[in-house]
């Protein structure tokens, strides 16, 4: 078996912070986020004027994901922190996902556990059938604009299994494989090397 790593007096300290900065994350933000929210639905029903409707409606967009976010990653800071007590290394869940450049870069670094398994057992299994399947060199990049709709819908409906999360899930889907069309696209147009530039 392997031999866990001693623990030291800097790893009880980076345990203690990670484990106070999840709760946080939790406790006062996600509360006042998801207190906001709530507000904000509530005061959208009785605005009329059409400035102040886009204003509440713009809250509601802003502060439902990063509640979800502090919420989210403040439960996986915490257990990261207590696990480092028991000497044990779990991995980073999230990586600044709201510094992304696209949607997939978003869920390359939003719960990233998920998005590697789903990719590892969704994924890349589908993409290869259907590679098997209809073997085109010229077809192949947009087999996995198909893959990558099926993961990020499958993404959705993990969430929870009400038409909402269908719709989330018909979402991600849509906008995850939108971003790869665009990039298969570009690619084609300038070739590679361009596309990088």
């Amino acid at each position: 078996t392997e031999e866990r790593p001693a623990l030291t007096i800097f790893d009880v300290g980076r345990a203690c912070e990670r484990i106070v900065l999840g709760f946080f994350k939790v406790a006062p933000v996600s509360v006042l986020l998801i207190w906001l929210q709530k507000h904000s639905i509530a005061l959208l029903a009785t605005t009329t004027n059409q400035y102040d409707r886009v204003l509440v409606a713009a809250a509601i967009a802003v502060t439902y994901p990063l509640y979800l976010y502090c919420n989210f990653s403040g439960y996986t800071d915490f257990v990261i922190g207590v696990a480092a007590f028991l000497r044990m290394r779990l991995p980073e869940n999230f990586n600044r996902p709201f510094s992304s450049l696209n949607f997939i870069d978003f869920w390359n670094r939003w719960h990233i556990t998920l998005s590697s398994w789903l990719k590892t057992y969704v994924y890349t299994p589908l993409v290869k059938t259907l590679m098997s399947r209809y073997p085109s060199a010229r077809l192949e990049p947009f087999l996995g604009v198909i893959g990558f709709f099926v993961t990020f819908f499958l993404i959705g409906v993990w969430h929870g299994q009400t038409s909402v999360f269908v719709f989330f899930g018909f979402l991600q889907g849509l906008g995850v494989s939108m971003n790869r069309l665009y990039q298969v696209l570009m690619a084609q147009w300038f070739g590679r090397k361009g596309y990088r530039n």
